[in-house]
């Protein structure tokens, strides 16, 4: 329905016609039609409908609407009219539906039936259904291309224009009203929004509206904001509103409130005006009303507002936003009362420097009383106060060429309201920074005078301070500050609304930043800067959004994030409202015209918009020009000005507007009251109907410099640039002014709504405009004749004049013109309020230049607002007049109960304190009343006589708490002035009669009175309160004794306690530890245990357990253990911090002979570290645990100190705090914020902290900020302290030279080393003074990590060395190595680290990104090492590329081996090292064959291989591999056997070479023995395995030949060597591998066979173990067969690892070879036997470096010989060697201390060849050996025939070689032989290949 519609139907008077035309309304809704034609309807449309009903006409037409993705019919109420009417009115409607387009028409036309009912039509949205035929919102065109579109737009007024009515949908809620409604009055109910608002509406996020005047910005914030309220209630409440949904509300933009649980949410509409923040709360409360059902009625647009007296409108508002209840939402407040509030929420008001002795009247967060605020604003300077009072006091020097209103609005807008969000703070622009604006800025004020407006403003603010006055920057400032340091602690909103955001500063903007953090959605902005036309206002749209961007979403996680990214925040794009309903298109193409100008001469003064559009035809304005000399004024009024009620002159709709106040009062003298008569700035958000604009031109400070236009039209082509008009050029220093007068034309021209004249008293300076709008056909000319003054006037009714002198003029503050309203309307007392209004605001006007003229103004209000009864508003003149017992007197005696207070502030401020306190009484006041009591001893009694009163009356309304408060405050008082008179027997008197001792305690506190407060304690026998006067002393022994007294034996016994810990640790000369023994401290602590045991049992124990802790008595190493661990059972971290530091001394304090280092593996783990402890052991594992506990303590108190800062602890973090306060020696202090220190010369304390104690007689305390950042540094400094200390200890232990047994701990030891090192080099613990230190133990670890691990890995246990390898810290180790292991010409890892880095990651299996990342960082990029690595990563990620694998292993072994000359190389790989690699590559090619037929390898190399992760991944890829060939790994594996075997006997015909080799990297873990041993033994297997590779008998001969067999064991050498003596034809494989199965064996190994069950079944005796490939995969099962001894640990160890290292390629691990710990046996003792002396010597001589032990073997080996008759089979030469040697070592040792030690390069100094002859005399011993272990079982079994001894199987039996073939002895002989030939080929082409090569070379 239409609200023509609407005020038409609100008129009937029968209830029972408007129920009958609604039931027609419904019925035409619902389909039904009438058949009837009831009246002739003319037009060709066929759209519009008249039904009758009674005597009227219902006049409907059927419509389109869009929604969402479809078009729906609707039906368009349009009005209700009685017949003559009608046809006005429908061919009205005709000619709108002329502008309709075909396809809309028939889209309206369209019927749909159900049945005998029309039913709406529905389209889908395939296009755009054009509504007009050419749309008459014209696109944005060249400024001066102004097209007519006249023919598109409705003819018609603006007040009549269907195009621009309202519409509401016919809801309940609509109905309800339309039934109840009175009178035609507008009712504050949704009507429909244009496309263009609902887009704005439903924009989800912060917006910015932009839009001139008239376009409906209001509008769209309230309806937004309204839309919100319903979707919090429906989000909130479920509400459903039965269709009286908001226009625009859509279901699926309902978002749920992020605080649902408040139930409602918090938005705020902020406007400067308080006129339109009056009448928008009024509008916003009238559609909340109206969404939850209430039609009542609304306020009358009658209601008057007097703007100047904005407190009332806000007084039911606190002034403060914490805990603002529901109801005050949503808020519609000024700016004004938005800073009041903002001031109310912060903990100091800015507004107490300005109260002075009203002070204590303030009521904080409340609003004030009248005479407060008034005083208040009194003290407030306002452009106008500047103007008058400030100006003309500048030196005229600055001033020159300045007004004052640009000054004001530099100062208020630049200087002191440029937001900077880098420092908010900063309440001002600094000068420098100010007079650069020049030129940052496109600004008309050039250095110079920036740099005078800087001096004036420095002179303002000096003046300001002086009158101890203030201006809203100052107060703005002051609370971005406040907010900055304090924080905002109020309510935060969720939305808030902006309106004329113009009027406001960017500083002023940007305090709603802290009000609101919903920056995403939360803000709406909406203004127009074409109307920035307020003094002290500089603004631009674009500023706002730059400020929004800079100062709040620069706060925000996802901007930061994105400038993180490089990513910029994109702000919305902002809102342009261009649809203007206020008047038509013929005034908007003119204001186009001047937004045009705007536009050119001052681009950033002003935000450039799309040109308004218009939906009504209008008339040009018009220029008028008279045809004589008269004043076009008095020509249009007449010289006679008409007397009261006349009709002659202008209606109350219309107005004459001028420039300024001055020709203003010459209009007024003219006119009289034929007209209203306002100023441009008066005029601002007023509209009229028509305008008479008055020499705006003639009058302006532009005088001839408008011709700047002209060059502005040249340059447009408006006027040709021939044409010869002389004008100035423009220059924005002179023509500055030209911006404010084109805006203020703006505002001028866009007043009206209908018609417009421009009328000049000369044409001197209007001119080049009116040639601008006459070139543009915007104006039209027209003489001032009578017909057209008679045109122009219109009359109105004393009922239009009442209404416009209310709602547009009183309200808007134009009290002047609002008089003659009222005057003419006839209505009196509206007039004598209107007046009174205006004397008023005169007044404040005239006070700042002329105090006498505004008194009297003043005066004359006040009278006569009594003389119409408002006597509120005439006390408030008695206040500003300074008068306050009057305004007192009238508050009193006038205004009834409600204003008493204000009548007791005036007394107040006159001091009339008897009368104050006796009006607050009356008004229930009675903190005020009683405190005016206390002003003086003379006023005592009356407070007593109203106490009494007070007493009585309450009590019976049972309101006691009251009295108490009252009485308490009020005896309070007067006792506080007998102290400070210091009359101490007169204030005893009092604090005795306070009603409680809990008030006298803390009154004597407050003021220091302890004496006198003791004595009360002690008088009514209050130990409990004594034992708090001696805490308050200092006192703690006397507070132990009274608590004790009082019975309070558990505080007792602490506060004990915690004395014993101060002197204990904190007393003089104490450091913290260790803890010191004085005499009283055991009979303190039997005192304490004697107290605990009054208090229960779980108490005596918590009591004991602490003392047992503190106490001195001598304790072992388990007691102390124990005490750990009861500690850790109650929950008591003090005991568990103590005991465990005890522990740790122990240990520092032991010898290192006392640790055992004869541990396995699992003897780091915690249980075992606590059984050791517990049997008063200790090793380094149980340091570490020990140093573990210790640090994990501090560690957790450090990480609560640096946390302390949440709401409140947790039960962890309050023990750490218990226990800070234990051993620091704290107390709580009764607030919450700090500490009292027991002992202040504590050495915990830092110099601030010391400096930082506050003390209080004997008492000291801290801030608990202070004291936990005091805490935190001893605590630092103490674990680096005792880090450092558990690292001494360490060192000593793991230099200690290592033997098997101990090898496995020393490693552990190396790591725990780095572990504490690396945490100590942590940034949040690491101590400088201890870098260098750290860095030490950290190249120790390094070095001795390498040394001691490749001993466990030489003694084959691998079950240890993974152990190690799981650790994190081996791992770091590892990596860190790598920097210091390089070669020097290329920075490149050298070969030694290289080959044991890769020897320990095949074992672990382990390469993370940042492992290899530093690898290849040491590496060519290219080179064979950087690929291995790669593609060994990508195995063990992956499980592919097998074959690269072992392609780029062979690569990296080759390179290493034939192209390095390894004799110049610092750190080259070690023989033993690379014979290990080459191992597990010849392994990891052989898994392959196992797809094919057998492999050979031994025991040793078998159980390592299943050890080695790396290789038992392989081996079980390979073991699931599909049986298809794979012809590169085939090729791998061949490549791979070819180079090892090529290698291998490359090193075997060089053995002086490998004997440099050996010892040149010589280490503990390398023999040249035990190399040629592993390589001679790698041969073999690899020789049987592979074919083609070589014959394994011709090999042999090789060997022989080179002497190789003479450097290795008899026992072994005998065996292979005695395979030659066979005939040829039995020289087959079986008999070599039999023979070398039992060459194997006789060192203690065992050959293994590998392969298909069907294959492996078919060898029969042979000295070997057969293991298939099903049981390959079952590691348990290899044990068993292999090691069987070992083989029930196989579980735990692979439960172990799964544990520390989930990778899912890691096979589970194998046992490791067991070692045997050897016991240390004296090889001097002549009743060991020898074989144990030989065992015990071969176990410890790779680690052995004292020659007297080598000396004693060599003794015993000769008597040995002697014994056993052997000495004739050894070279005599060596024997006769053997004895001079010793004979010579013990003439040497004879002359050196017994403590002496004579080295091994000692005795080899003397001993020529000394190691290579002791190696002889190991292998002839280990040989004669084996020969007697032989003889033995020869001597146990028959001698068989040596043929079937070495064929070992008969003709029938088959011999299964590496093919599977069988094949006769002697084909395999030849074969053989052919073999061995091709293979020496081979062999000898290759080596000639690699002529020159390093390795190659001798």
């Amino acid at each position: 329905v239409s609200d023509e519609f609407r005020k038409s139907f609100t008129k009937l008077k029968s209830s029972q016609l408007r129920r009958e035309i609604l039931q027609k309304l419904v019925k035409v809704g619902g389909g039904w039609r009438t058949p009837v034609r009831n009246l002739d309807v003319p037009g060709v449309s066929n759209l519009a409908k008249v039904y009758k009903i009674r005597d009227l006409y219902l006049i409907w037409s059927t419509d389109l609407e869009k929604s969402e993705e479809r078009y729906i019919q609707i039906i368009r109420i349009w009005d209700l009219l009685s017949q003559q009417h009608v046809a006005r009115t429908v061919q009205r409607l005709e000619n709108l539906f002329s502008m309709y387009t075909d396809d809309y028409l028939d889209h309206c036309r369209g019927v749909q039936t159900l049945g005998k009912l029309e039913v709406p039509m529905v389209w889908d949205v395939e296009h755009d259904i054009i509504h007009y035929k050419k749309d008459c919102r014209v696109d944005a065109q060249e400024e001066h291309d102004l097209v007519d579109t006249s023919y598109t737009m409705e003819n018609s007024k603006v007040r009549e224009s269907f195009l621009l009515m309202k519409f509401y949908s016919l809801s309940s809620g609509v109905a309800k009203h339309l039934l109840t409604a009175s009178d035609g009055s507008e009712i504050d109910i949704p009507f429909e929004l244009t496309d263009e608002e609902k887009v704005i509406i439903q924009f989800p996020v912060t917006s910015f509206i932009l839009g001139r005047s008239g376009t409906g910005k209001t509008t769209v914030l309230t309806m937004k904001l309204i839309q919100k309220e319903q979707q919090s209630l429906i989000a909130s409440q479920g509400l459903h509103l039965d269709g009286d949904d908001l226009s625009g509300l859509d279901e699926k933009d309902i978002v749920p409130l992020k605080d649902a649980g408040e139930g409602f949410v918090k938005q705020v509409f902020i406007t400067v005006s308080p006129k339109l923040c009056s009448a928008i709360k009024n509008h916003i409360s009238g559609l909340k009303r109206f969404g939850s059902g209430d039609v009542s009625d609304q306020p009358s647009i009658l209601h008057m507002h007097d703007i100047i007296d904005d407190q009332e409108e806000f007084t039911d508002i606190p002034d403060n936003f914490s805990n603002l209840p529901h109801e005050h939402y949503p808020l519609t407040i000024t700016y004004r009362k938005f800073l009041m509030m903002l001031d109310g929420t912060c903990r100091t008001s800015f507004l107490d420097v300005f109260y002075g002795e009203l002070q204590s009247s303030i009521d904080r967060g409340h609003s004030n009383s009248r005479a407060l605020q008034t005083f208040i604003e009194s003290k407030e300077v306002t452009y106008e106060k500047f103007a008058a009072t400030y100006w003309p006091r500048f030196n005229a020097d600055l001033t020159k060429n300045l007004d004052a209103s640009t000054v004001f609005t530099e100062i208020v807008s630049h200087i002191k309201g440029r937001y900077q969000a880098s420092s908010p703070y900063i309440s001002k622009l600094g000068r420098q920074d100010y007079v650069i604006l020049s030129d940052k800025r496109f600004s008309s004020l050039n250095s110079e005078k920036r740099d005078r407006i800087y001096n004036i403003f420095v002179d303002y603010e000096s003046m300001k301070s002086t009158a101890r006055e203030f201006d809203l920057s100052d107060f703005v400032n002051s609370l971005h500050t406040s907010l900055v340091s304090e924080g905002y602690n109020g309510d935060l909103l969720d939305f808030v609304y902006i309106d004329e955001v113009q009027d406001l500063t960017m500083t002023q903007i940007a305090l709603l930043k802290y009000v609101c953090r919903n920056f995403k959605e939360g803000f709406l902005f909406a203004g127009d800067t074409a109307q920035t036309i307020a003094r002290g206002i500089d603004f631009r749209f674009e500023d706002i959004r730059s400020l929004f961007y800079t100062a709040f979403l620069s706060e925000t996680e996802a901007f930061n994030q994105g400038s993180q990214q490089g990513k910029q925040v994109k702000l919305s794009d902002m809102f342009q409202l261009t649809q203007n309903f206020r008047t038509h298109c013929g005034i908007l193409h003119m204001a186009q015209s001047i937004m045009s100008l705007l536009y050119f001469f001052f681009p950033s003064s002003v935000d450039k918009l799309n040109p308004e559009t218009g939906l009504v035809y209008g008339e040009a304005p018009v220029l008028l020009e008279s045809d004589n000399d008269e004043n076009a004024i008095m020509t249009i009024f007449g010289e006679i000005k008409s007397k009261h009620g006349s009709m002659h002159g202008f209606g109350a709709e219309q107005v004459i507007l001028v420039r300024d106040d001055a020709t203003k009062k010459q209009i007024v003298d003219l006119v009289g009251k034929q007209a209203l008569v306002l100023t441009i700035v008066e005029c601002k958000g007023l509209e009229f109907q028509d305008v008479l604009l008055y020499n705006f031109f003639g009058s302006s400070p532009l005088r001839n410099k408008w011709r700047v236009l002209y060059g502005y039209m040249k340059d447009k082509d408006i006027i040709a640039q021939s044409e010869e008009i002389s004008h100035p050029g423009f220059d924005r220093s002179k023509h500055h002014l030209l911006c404010s007068e084109l805006k203020q034309l703006y505002v001028a021209i866009t007043r009206t709504r209908q018609r417009l004249w421009i009328c000049e008293n000369t044409d001197d300076y209007c001119r080049p405009m009116f040639d601008y709008w006459k070139k543009l056909c915007l104006v039209e000319v027209r003489l001032l004749d009578s017909n057209l003054v008679q045109a122009m006037q219109t009359g109105s009714s004393a009922d239009d004049w009442r209404l416009r002198g209310t709602k547009v003029l009183f309200n808007e503050g134009q009290f002047e013109m609002a008089t003659m309203c009222f005057e003419k309307a006839g209505d009196t007392y509206r007039e004598k309020w209107a007046r009174a209004a205006g004397l008023v605001a005169t007044a404040e006007r005239a006070m700042s230049s002329n105090l006498e003229k505004g008194n009297a103004q003043l005066q004359t209000a006040s009278e006569i607002y009594e003389s119409i009864g408002m006597h509120e508003k005439a006390a408030t003149c008695y206040i500003k007049l300074g008068d306050y017992k009057r305004a007192g007197m009238i508050y009193m005696q006038k205004c009834g109960a409600s204003r008493l207070e204000d009548a007791g502030d005036c007394f107040a401020m006159t001091e009339s304190w008897s009368d104050a306190a006796d009006v607050y009484f009356k008004a229930k006041c009675y903190t005020k009343c009683f405190l005016m009591c206390s002003k003086g001893k003379q006023l005592f009694n009356l407070g007593l006589q109203f106490l009494q009163q007070l007493e009585d009356h309450l009590a019976e309304n049972s309101k006691s708490l009251e009295v108490s408060a009252i009485r308490k405050t009020y005896l309070e008082n007067c006792a506080q002035h007998y102290f400070v008179c210091r009359d101490i027997k007169h204030m005893i008197h009092f604090v005795k009669a306070f009603s409680s001792m809990d008030h006298v305690r803390a009154f004597l506190k407050s003021r220091n009175l302890v004496d006198e407060l003791f004595s009360l304690e002690m008088e009514k026998g209050n130990f409990l309160e004594a034992a708090g006067m001696a805490k308050h002393k200092g006192d703690v022994l006397l507070e132990v004794d009274m608590l004790e007294k009082a019975d309070m034996f558990e505080d007792a016994t602490r506060l004990l306690l915690l004395n014993i810990i101060v002197d204990s640790f904190w007393s003089s000369n104490s450091r913290g530890w260790p803890p010191k023994r004085y005499a009283e401290k055991e009979g303190s602590l039997a005192r304490a245990k004697q107290m605990a045991k009054k208090v229960s049992e779980g108490f005596y124990s918590f009591a004991c357990l602490e003392a047992d802790a503190l106490s001195d008595m001598k304790r072992s190493l388990p007691s102390l253990n124990c005490t750990l661990l009861d500690g850790r059972k109650c929950e008591n971290l003090f005991v568990e911090f103590i005991a465990s530091r005890l522990i740790l001394d122990v240990h520092l304090q032991s010898q290192t002979s006392e640790y055992n280092l004869e541990l396995g593996p699992g003897s780091e783990d915690d249980s075992s570290c606590n059984d050791m402890v517990a049997r008063n052991q200790i090793s380094p594992q149980t340091l570490a645990y020990a140093w573990n506990h210790w640090k994990s303590i501090i560690i957790k108190v450090l990480s609560h100190l640096h946390h302390t800062d949440g709401p409140e602890l947790n039960d962890y973090e309050v023990l750490y705090e218990e226990l800070c306060c234990k051993y620091f020696g704290l107390r709580k202090d009764g607030e919450d914020g700090r500490y009292v220190v027991l002992n202040m010369n504590s050495s915990w304390l830092s110099n601030a902290g010391r400096n930082s104690l506050q003390q209080d007689g004997n008492r000291c305390w801290l801030d608990v900020l202070q004291c936990h950042s005091c805490a935190q540094s001893f605590l630092m400094n103490e674990l680096s302290s005792v880090g450092l200390s558990v690292l001494k200890k360490l060192e000593t232990i793991v230099q200690i030279y290592p033997n098997p047994a101990s090898s496995y701990a020393l490693v552990r030891t190396t790591l725990i080393i780095k572990e504490i090192a690396n945490f100590l080099e942590e940034p949040e613990f690491s101590m400088p003074k201890s870098t260098m230190k750290l860095r030490s133990f950290s190249a120790l670890c390094e070095r001795r990590f390498f040394e001691l691990v490749f001993l466990v890995w030489r003694d084959g246990a691998t079950r240890s060395l993974l152990r190690i390898l799981d650790s994190p810290a081996s791992y770091c180790l590892i990596a860190d190595s790598l920097g210091a292991n390089l070669r020097p010409r290329n920075k490149n890892l050298t070969y030694g680290h290289l080959g044991r880095t890769t020897v320990l990651l095949l074992h672990a299996a382990r390469l993370d990104d940042a492992l290899i990342s530093r690898l290849l960082q040491y590496l060519d990029n290219d080179s064979d090492w950087a690929k291995f690595f790669r593609h060994l990563k990508r195995f063990l990620d992956t499980g592919v590329d097998r074959s690269y694998l072992i392609k780029n292993f062979r690569t990296a072994l080759n390179s290493t081996f034939y192209d390095v000359t390894w004799r110049n190389e610092l750190d080259y790989i070690s023989p033993i090292c690379y014979v290990g690699l080459m191992e597990c590559l010849g392994f990891l090619a052989s898994s392959y064959l196992l797809q094919k037929g057998c492999i050979y390898g031994t025991k040793s190399l078998l159980l390592n291989m299943l050890d080695c992760r790396t290789s038992k991944v392989y081996l079980d890829s390979c073991l699931v591999s599909n049986s298809s060939p794979d012809p590169d790994l085939e090729e791998m594996t061949f490549l791979s056997g070819r180079f090892i075997f090529d290698t291998i006997m490359s090193i075997l015909r060089n053995k002086n070479t490998l004997r440099d080799w050996v010892q040149k990297t010589s280490t503990p873990s390398c023999s040249y023995t035990a190399v040629l041993l592993r390589l001679v033994v790698t041969l073999y297997p690899l020789i049987l395995t592979h074919d083609g590779l070589g014959n394994c008998y011709e090999a042999t001969n090789i060997l022989l030949k080179h002497g190789v067999f003479k450097d290795l064991p008899v026992e072994f050498s005998q065996k292979i060597v005695r395979v030659l003596q066979l005939q040829m034809r039995s020289r087959t494989r079986g008999n070599f591998r039999r023979a070398l199965a039992d060459a194997v064996a006789a060192i203690g190994d065992r050959m293994v066979v590998m392969g298909p069950p069907k294959d492996i079944a078919s060898f029969q005796n042979i000295n070997a173990d057969m293991i298939s490939t099903e049981d390959l995969g079952d590691v348990q099962k290899v044990m068993a067969i292999l090691r069987p001894e070992e083989a029930s640990s196989v579980k735990e160890e692979a439960a172990l690892l799964e544990k520390s290292d989930g990778k899912k390629n890691i096979p589970k691990a194998v046992p490791a070879n067991k070692v045997e710990s050897t016991s240390e046996i004296d090889l001097s003792d002549e009743n060991t036997p020898f074989w144990d002396k030989f065992g015990a010597f071969q176990a410890n001589k790779e680690g052995q470096k004292d020659a007297r032990v080598i000396i004693q073997f060599l003794r015993s080996v000769v008597r040995w010989m002697e014994q056993a008759g052997f000495t004739g089979k050894l070279d005599a030469q060596l024997l006769e060697d053997i004895r001079r040697i010793r004979s010579e070592f013990d003439e040497c040792i004879a002359g050196m201390e017994k403590t002496a030690c004579l080295t091994l390069e000692d005795l080899y100094s003397i001993w020529g060849d000394g190691e290579n002859k002791l190696q002889t005399v190991i292998s002839f011993v280990s040989s004669a050996r084996a020969s007697m272990e032989e003889d033995d079982r020869r001597n146990v079994q028959p001698q068989t025939d040596r043929a079937v001894e070495w064929t070992g199987c008969s003709d029938s039996e088959p011999d299964t070689g590496g093919s599977n073939e069988v094949e006769p002895l002697k084909e395999e002989a030849v074969a053989a032989a052919s073999t061995s030939q091709k293979a020496a080929q081979k062999h000898k082409g290759k080596r000639k290949s690699k002529k020159g090569k390093g390795r190659g070379r001798k």
